[in-house]
């Protein structure tokens, strides 16, 4: 008698315990997958706070004292501060602090391009947190950013953070040095993710935290405040104008995607993620520079 020894295939229950096994890998490791690409995310995201954070130092060691918020509301092509063909300096600037260290960003042919549209349609890459997507431009063509200076407190008309206005602001005569913080440089902010309307900022629509672009001088696209509660991007469902939990209307939070906090860049230059939770007092203390305000490590 011949017995053939060699199967020809599956059987039906056979091939389907096999798919679902293969459906519950799936389900155990996309959860993975999804935490490492977000620690990947997050890690790009805070080198670029630390790019920017040097690119600060950079500039201040070559002009003496860190870029400025530029004037008022709004900045866009055909209103940056030119003098004699080239773009005039951090002092008299009305465009931000953004463009004003492009040239400490290895920016510098950018920085001194002589079409306001180019200069402010791009997108360098170092402004963008990949975990909120590709880099988005709007209406007008300008591009986003992710990110946002510390203007201090935003409460009263006060300038009591490590970026102040140009000369451009009327009236204001301020700059700012890293040896001249009271509060120490390890002690104070000097930039952040801000809050953005997660929907709207994925479907490239621009939201009051997100509408002019990063060359954008005082205001909320490129300045953000320790004085506001800090929000996560997922619970903003609104158009958010930085508007607070009492109902009343400020200047920009701090803010991001990441599940567990934002990431901020202090003053010396170091990276570090504080959480949704910190004390609303300590996140003051840390945004302004002469608050006289001994803030340890452990307390954020």
């Amino acid at each position: 008698m011949h017995v053939n020894r060699f199967r020809q295939g599956f059987t039906l229950i056979e091939l389907l315990v096999v798919i679902a096994i293969i459906a519950v890998l799936i389900g155990l490791l996309l959860p993975a997958v999804q935490k490492v690409r977000e620690a990947a995310s997050r890690a790009k995201c805070a080198n670029n706070l630390k790019q920017i954070a040097l690119a600060w130092h950079s500039h201040q060691s070559v002009n003496g004292a860190l870029p400025t918020g530029g004037g008022y509301c709004c900045a866009g092509p055909g209103n940056r501060t030119m003098v004699n063909g080239g773009p005039a300096g951090f002092r008299t600037q009305n465009w931000g602090w953004a463009y004003q260290v492009l040239p400490h960003l290895e920016l510098e042919a950018l920085y001194r391009n002589k079409n306001d549209s180019v200069v402010a349609g791009a997108t360098p890459q170092m402004y963008y947190c990949p975990t909120l997507g590709p880099p988005a431009r709007n209406e007008y063509a300008n591009g986003m950013m992710h990110y946002g200076a510390c203007g201090g407190s935003g409460i009263g008309n006060v300038y009591d953070g490590i970026l102040v206005p140009s000369k451009a602001f009327p009236g204001v005569k301020l700059t700012r040095s890293l040896d001249a913080i009271p509060d120490g440089t390890s002690a104070t902010l000097m930039l952040g993710e801000k809050a953005l309307n997660l929907v709207l900022v994925q479907s490239n629509k621009s939201d009051c935290n997100n509408d002019q672009g990063w060359v954008d001088n005082w205001d909320n696209d490129t300045v953000v405040y320790g004085g506001f509660l800090p929000l996560s991007d997922n619970t903003i469902r609104t158009q958010y104008c930085g508007d607070q939990d009492d109902g009343t209307w400020s200047g920009s939070s701090f803010g991001s995607i990441h599940p567990t906090g934002f990431q901020v860049a202090f003053a010396d230059g170091s990276v570090r993620m504080l959480s949704f939770d910190i004390d609303r007092k300590v996140l003051l203390y840390l945004s302004t520079i002469a608050d006289g305000h001994a803030i340890s490590s452990n307390a954020y």
